[in-house]
């Protein structure tokens, strides 16, 4: 089975739960029984003490907290897909808030919301699991040679190729690319900023002794799409960090392929928007999940990481004319004195009396001044509106369902092939498992 991350509810009857919460359980509850792999590449996630998963993902795989008294916790319409052969998850107590949706469980007690659900069979477990779980390489990984080693800095949309060997931090900063020959490698820490990634070109084994930190939008994992390629050991709070407090996170809206292994790190965490595809490793896992409801179907629909087109241009720049350009009647306007004022009405009217008609004194008469119709005004052009592009419309993101593990024609959407040395992932089989 491909292991993996990625919400559809299916409805069960409601039945007692192990613990006697009222939980919808489906199918036949039964006794005591093995999981059904022990292998670790077989889970997407393996925590010692808990795993805690956000809201509104679809889970793809199986998903195990091993120690004894672990909690797996399932956020609000989280949904396990169904697959074959058929997944489960495994606590010692398993948590589902309301909506939560699990294909099978291996678990002692079932708590949380009654909307929550076990879909097949729940069976009781002993703990710890007898996973076999992977052989730390403590040695590789606190290797002093990191704390002596000059550091490697990517600058923004540089390219660069490394070649096995010991580094200080690796710090790829904005657009980077940073490609990995096959081979062994040492680093302090990584720091991988927006949208940069690390690809590597041929199996290899990474080794950082103190934590990964990815910002947003950025690609781990092999070229061959193969989680094996692309195994990182992480020491985290290991004896070589003396009890340091140091945290791994895989930013949003990231893809890793790979197996990421940090069994002493209390809290890595996989942001919102993430694709796994593979199996991660921890003491406790926190999965960020979507804050708004869950779409009717899974499909992700996440944003292209080019740099988001920022606040639409401003619009207002361009000068709506103001009425003020409209020509003033400040132009001259036609002086009614012009036309001839010929008062021919001055013609005295006979008068019916016959009564003489009165001299025009030698005081020129002043003459009415005439009431010029209407001075012509030019009509006031309307003012036509500037032509102000519409808004660029803001892509409507529906909320992202994760497949982690799933193959999806997503990665090349996100991270199209570079040229150079670059490999568009191939996802031909099942991840984890070699053939």
């Amino acid at each position: 089975m491909s292991s993996a991350l990625m919400v559809p509810l299916a409805v069960g009857l409601l039945v007692p739960s192990l613990a006697g919460a009222r939980l919808a359980v489906r199918g036949p509850i039964a006794v005591a029984a093995a999981v059904p792999t022990t292998n670790w590449l077989d889970f997407t996630l393996i925590a010692e003490n808990r795993i805690v998963t956000g809201p509104n993902l679809n889970l793809s795989g199986n998903f195990a907290t091993w120690g004894a008294g672990g909690t797996l916790e399932l956020g609000q319409n989280c949904f396990q897909l169904d697959d074959t052969p058929p997944p489960f998850v495994a606590a010692d107590t398993l948590n589902l808030a309301g909506q939560a949706s699990v294909a099978n469980a291996f678990t002692n007690q079932i708590t949380g919301n009654p909307t929550g659900e076990v879909r097949g069979t729940t069976q009781a477990e002993s703990f710890p699991l007898a996973l076999s779980l992977p052989t730390f390489p403590t040695a590789a990984v606190c290797n002093n040679c990191a704390l002596n080693s000059s550091d490697v800095v990517v600058q923004p949309d540089d390219t660069i190729t490394l070649s096995p060997g010991c580094y200080g931090e690796l710090f790829a900063r904005q657009n980077a690319a940073v490609f990995l020959q096959p081979g062994a490698y040492t680093f302090k820490e990584w720091d991988i900023q927006k949208f940069a990634s690390v690809t590597a070109n041929g199996p290899v084994q990474i080794h950082i002794r103190k934590k990964i930190d990815t910002e947003e939008g950025n690609f781990l994992g092999a070229a061959s799409g193969d989680a094996l390629d692309f195994q990182v050991w992480i020491g985290a709070r290991t004896a070589c960090q003396a009890g340091a407090t140091t945290h791994s996170a895989i930013g949003k809206f990231s893809i890793a392929i790979g197996t990421f292994v940090a069994p002493t790190d209390d809290d890595f965490n996989f942001n919102k928007g993430v694709i796994l595809m593979g199996t991660a490793v921890a003491d406790q896992i926190d999965v960020r999940g979507q804050h708004e409801d869950r779409p009717p179907t899974p499909t992700p629909n996440l944003p292209t990481p080019t740099p988001q087109t920022t606040s639409t241009p401003h619009i207002d720049t361009t000068p709506t004319p103001t009425p003020a350009v409209t020509p003033t009647p400040n132009l001259p306007t036609p002086t009614p004195q012009t036309t001839s004022t010929p008062h021919i009405d001055t013609t005295p009217t006979p008068t019916p009396n016959g009564s003489p008609t009165p001299r025009p004194s030698n005081t020129p008469r002043k003459l009415p001044t005439p009431t010029p119709t209407q001075p012509f005004t030019p009509p006031t052009p309307t003012p036509i509106p500037s032509i102000i592009p519409p808004p660029t419309p803001t892509p409507t993101v529906a909320p992202r369902k994760h497949p982690w593990g799933k193959r999806s024609g997503l990665i090349d959407s996100l991270f199209p092939a570079r040229t150079g040395s670059r490999i568009a992932p191939s996802m031909k089989r099942p991840l984890g498992v070699r053939r």
